[in-house]
């Protein structure tokens, strides 16, 4: 990467990000690259002759820095298609982040498929560049009109609320998980006051995927029946429709991206994430908790197991970005703060997008987006999630982290009054039934 300004004037410039890979002297020998080299050099002399500094990185970590160490200065961000990280999955990720609306951001390549052309322009990269740059007026005029277009697009969208802006980068992915129609169907349903519990389980009975994992679910220690649920009409009487409404919206969701994000261990992630949901259900059961975190009606279980999904959007969609992040993590970080540092981006804001995109309920959304640092405005259910994520850490069923340090919001010990010392105790006493929920659990979804 470039050195900082020496200036506060120079600090001031505007700066074009060039993204591609640098070569050693004895590299120069070679006449591929001094041309190569040479080509580029038709770009940088462009954005020098329009008063820009250049700031050059090689690969998509880099990338993410820059932007965070240079913020408002850079206008222009140039992608070699093949750099570290993907020329593509920087660019997606750009274009994610709100606060790059405005910056252009071009693809260049010597061997761009149409696969890859459309795809740029799909995500919102301004143009693709093909290399050998022969026509230095051409190439000049391509950039201005880029920069003009984006312009234009960052105007029109600049009303746009981040989480919105973040749904609208989301509908560009076109393999991104649907909801199963039973989940639509139910959720229509919900909104029916007319509607009976032989609707509702005549609907879930036509997925049989859903309804074999949901009588093995009501079957599983974690409900501890004293007799065998052998149909969804037993269990909507015996769990209570809303308590099987729940069930399918956590079904569906860990469908939804069943086997989808190979950036990491699966077994791992959704081990963390039923941990999670039935270290909530076990505190939210016990007098001391509930008396201070008043849930109501809504399933602590449910509000568990999905509040990760914003890692398999990140892990699945942002593929080779996301293996950097995991391998940045050091002992004692959260992932969590090396998605800020590594991403710029974070999956509790991408999962918020996607929850309020798949319309699930507005508690579960906030959950997603604040579990990691509920305030004393959040909602009790965020702060039980916050409690049973962190406690999580203790009893091992942590995802991608080494040595996790455990911290407790203070909002969260706040509002229930309690130290530390005392909530581990609590975790400690419950560790053995965690694990053997857990185990029971992650067979009873994922036979």
């Amino acid at each position: 990467m470039a050195d900082k300004p020496d200036t506060p004037e120079a600090a001031s410039k505007p700066k074009a990000l060039i993204v591609d890979k640098k070569f050693k002297p004895e590299d120069l020998r070679i006449p591929r690259n001094q041309a190569y080299v040479r080509d580029l050099g038709q770009c940088l002399k462009i954005y020098q002759a329009w008063g820009f500094d250049i700031i050059w990185v090689d690969s998509g970590v880099d990338t993410m820095k820059a932007l965070k160490q240079y913020k408002d200065d850079i206008k222009a961000v140039i992608i070699e298609a093949h750099v570290p990280g993907g020329g593509i999955t920087v660019a997606r990720l750009l274009r994610f982040k709100p606060e790059c609306k405005k910056i252009p951001v071009f693809l260049m390549s010597q061997h761009l498929s149409q696969a890859d052309l459309d795809e740029g322009k799909r995500l919102g990269v301004l143009d693709c560049l093909l290399r050998p740059f022969d026509n230095l007026k051409a190439l000049q005029e391509r950039l201005q009109q880029g920069a003009k277009t984006q312009s234009m697009i960052a105007e029109q969208e600049k009303d746009i609320d981040p989480r919105t802006h973040i749904i609208k980068e989301l509908d560009k992915i076109t393999n991104l998980p649907a909801m199963p129609t039973v989940y639509n169907e139910i959720e229509k349903l919900s909104r029916d006051p007319d509607s009976s519990t032989e609707q509702y389980s005549q609907i879930i009975e036509l997925d049989p995927g859903i309804t074999a994992q949901m009588l093995r679910l009501c079957n599983s220690s974690v409900f501890a029946f004293n007799r065998k649920i052998t149909s969804i009409n037993d269990a909507v009487n015996l769990l209570g429709l809303q308590t099987v409404i729940d069930f399918v919206r956590t079904l569906s969701v860990v469908g939804a991206f069943k086997g989808k994000a190979t950036a990491f261990d699966g077994t791992e992630f959704w081990k963390h994430c039923i941990a999670v949901g039935v270290t909530a259900k076990l505190l939210a059961e016990k007098a001391e908790f509930s008396s201070r975190i008043d849930i109501g009606q809504e399933d602590p279980f449910m509000a568990g197991m999905v509040h990760d999904i914003g890692k398999q959007v990140l892990g699945h969609f942002f593929n080779e970005m996301f293996q950097m992040v995991t391998a940045e993590i050091k002992a004692g970080q959260s992932m969590f703060e090396v998605e800020q540092d590594v991403l710029g981006l974070d999956h509790q804001k991408v999962g918020e997008a996607l929850a309020s995109k798949w319309q699930l309920p507005d508690g579960l959304i906030e959950v997603i987006g604040q579990h990691h640092n509920p305030t004393s405005d959040s909602k009790p259910m965020t702060h039980l999630v916050h409690l049973s994520n962190m406690c999580s850490k203790q009893t091992n069923f942590v995802f991608g982290e080494r040595s996790p340090a455990i911290a407790f919001s203070q909002a969260t010990l706040a509002m229930l009054e309690m130290d530390e010392e005392t909530l581990l105790a609590t975790i400690k006493e419950l560790e053995p039934t965690i694990r053997s929920q857990v185990t029971d659990t992650f067979s009873a979804i994922f036979a």
